[in-house]
């Protein structure tokens, strides 16, 4: 091996579809929905339009889609470990956890927003995911009443997709809120 090739670092595929998709759903905002290509696509995120149909397939909206069970599996966290974290009271762990996705996709947090509440096919699974967090809340906070798991819903959605809280912010946040809920049943 050369002393120029020591030096090229080849990407993996996590990061290649994590670039992928952020600067899609980043065109998808700048241009309006879905009225931007896949040669776009490939320019601004410097992956190969056969990679891209290899890891996303040939639809845009399959490409967006992905960011949309992203927001679901890693940010209102349905994933097994996630879940897993939830149910060893380690919420401010799993959340930490989520936010490192947005480290990785910032774009994710304007794409929610904008499709969030928006009758749309994406807006309809945003609002499942919403539904479902909720729910998940109301499992994990039974006693609690139901505009206190709404509240609780939005504080944790809060600590997931505000930009630049430190991880203090979050653990802080989560305690609060905990031992609010705590003070609360007394």
């Amino acid at each position: 091996m050369g002393p120029m090739s020591q030096h090229i670092r080849r990407h993996t595929k996590d990061e290649i579809y994590k670039k992928t998709l952020n600067a899609a759903l980043k065109l998808d905002f700048k241009h309006g929905h879905l009225r931007w290509t896949i040669t776009d696509l490939s320019k601004s995120s410097g992956t190969s339009r056969s990679l891209i149909y290899y890891y996303f397939g040939k639809s845009k909206s399959e490409i967006l889609a992905q960011a949309v069970k992203l927001i679901g599996s890693e940010l209102a966290g349905f994933t097994p470990e996630k879940l897993r974290l939830w149910s060893e009271g380690k919420i401010a762990e799993a959340l930490l956890s989520s936010r490192l996705l947005l480290d990785d996709i910032p774009a994710l947090i304007p794409f929610y927003y904008s499709h969030r509440a928006q009758p749309t096919p994406l807006g309809k699974l945003i609002q499942k995911i919403e539904k479902d967090f909720h729910t998940k809340i109301t499992q994990f906070f039974p006693a609690e009443a139901p505009q206190i798991t709404e509240a609780i819903h939005g504080l944790f959605l809060g600590l997931s997709f505000t930009p630049n809280l430190s991880e203090n912010a979050v653990r802080n946040g989560v305690t609060l809120v905990l031992s609010g809920l705590k003070h609360s049943t007394r």
